[in-house]
């Protein structure tokens, strides 16, 4: 998953991303699936928490990127 600022306002994308070879991409509306969780609060729950899931281990893995460049232990 690349992004998720079509996720919440201003809805601007913020980062960019570089590959090492050829990748085969999925591009969706942002527009069209903010319409569709506010249609429907179970798909909208589901997309919340699978978004999450990843925020939160590129987080964790972003959190032991730089602990281990203080050279703490991890």
């Amino acid at each position: 998953m690349l992004g998720w600022s079509w996720l919440f306002p201003p809805y601007r994308w913020h980062f960019g991303a570089v590959t090492d070879g050829p990748v085969l991409t999925l591009a969706i509306s942002g527009a069209d699936v903010r319409a569709g969780c506010e249609m429907n609060p179970a798909f909208g729950y589901e997309i919340s928490q699978r978004f999450l899931k990843v925020v939160l281990e590129r987080m964790q893995a972003t959190r032991m990127r730089l602990l281990n460049l203080d050279g703490a232990p991890t």
